[in-house]
């Protein structure tokens, strides 16, 4: 929408509304060229915060889109409520959001609305609660998944390649293994891989619900006759994700999402005859993913792991257990 049609659609719904005429709203969209939707929320900022016909000849553009977009506007000559101070008084002295803004409204001179204040409010609550950095203990978990995109392999038999996925959530230390297939054999045999490249077990592993791993999903989960081998073989503890809840291992999820964008698509230029091949180019490719600097903060992956991470994973057992030995090959899912 351009600034005219902008500011003439607003100065009509503010003259309607001065005026105190109902609104008859097809005819007014077809005059200014505006929907009856926008109108009508443009009608619905001015009932919470009024200004003049005026008020809006002074206004730019600027303000006039900032108005209609968020449902203020900060006049030079109005005390703006110290939202730091409510949201301390909500967080820490039991105060309601209610209360600050009624106290707010008494002591400020041209105070803002109380539906603009309450506005401000919340979304200054919202950024505070996303900004909330979720902290990880190193060497606690290891979240794993297979990735939704595969490849084919060059040969006679044209043979799906399938990629699983493991991330320690604290250093965001990530490892990528190809599969033939997604049976429960091949998803342990990854885990092991996995362990073997951290150089370590976590104390927990939490696995998406796939049948690879979970035989009955819910509140107490069935795993696998395989998996439950490896969780006591390994000494750790599985704990599959709730059904539904991807941010139970939001991390992965990022993660294999990543590896779809880093690895799996640059193979797909490449031609495999088996998965050893494959597994080999993997290896280059997940180096330079795990050694790319943050762009947040110093450092890589391959670092974050090796200074915090390493050294609170407990051992692998010495040698490496044989699983699958006292598992019938019908319980193998």
């Amino acid at each position: 929408m351009t600034p005219h049609i902008r500011r003439y659609s607003l100065n009509r719904i503010i003259r309607v509304k001065e005026a105190r005429k109902e609104i008859n709203w097809a005819k007014l969209s077809t005059s200014t060229g505006s929907s009856i939707n926008t109108l009508k929320r443009y009608a619905a900022i001015y009932d919470d915060e009024p200004i003049t016909s005026s008020t809006l000849k002074t206004m730019s553009d600027n303000d006039v889109r900032h108005y209609v977009t968020t449902g203020t506007w900060d006049r030079p000559d109005r005390t703006p409520p110290d939202i730091d101070s409510i949201l301390d008084k909500v967080e820490n002295e039991n105060e309601s959001i209610i209360d600050c803004i009624e106290a707010y409204q008494r002591d400020a001179e041209n105070a803002f609305a109380p539906s603009t204040c309450y506005r401000k409010v919340q979304k200054a609550r919202d950024l505070q609660k996303l900004s909330i950095v979720l902290q990880h203990e190193p060497g606690e978990a290891i979240q794993v998944d297979f990735a939704g995109d595969t490849i084919v392999l060059d040969n006679h038999k044209s043979q799906k390649v399938y990629f699983f996925v493991a991330i320690l959530p604290c250093s965001q230390y990530t490892f990528v293994y190809p599969t033939p297939d997604l049976t429960a054999l091949s998803f342990v045999e990854a885990h092991v891989a996995a362990f073997e490249h951290f150089g370590g077990v976590s104390n927990t592993v939490i696995p998406d619900n796939t049948k690879a791993a979970v035989i009955k999903a819910g509140r107490e989960p069935v795993l696998n006759v395989l998996y439950q081998e490896l969780a006591m073989e390994f000494d750790v503890n599985i704990d599959p994700a709730r059904p539904r809840k991807p941010k139970d291992k939001a991390l992965v999820e990022n993660a294999v999402g990543i590896a779809n964008r880093w690895i799996i698509k640059k193979l797909r230029k490449q031609a495999f005859r088996n998965i050893h091949e494959v597994r080999k180019a993997v290896e280059s490719l997940l180096e330079s993913y795990n050694s790319k600097p943050f762009t947040n903060k110093p450092g890589c992956r391959k670092s974050a792991f090796l200074e915090k991470e390493k050294m609170h994973l407990k051992p692998l057992p010495n040698p490496l257990p044989k699983l699958g030995v006292y598992c019938a090959t019908s319980q193998i899912k």
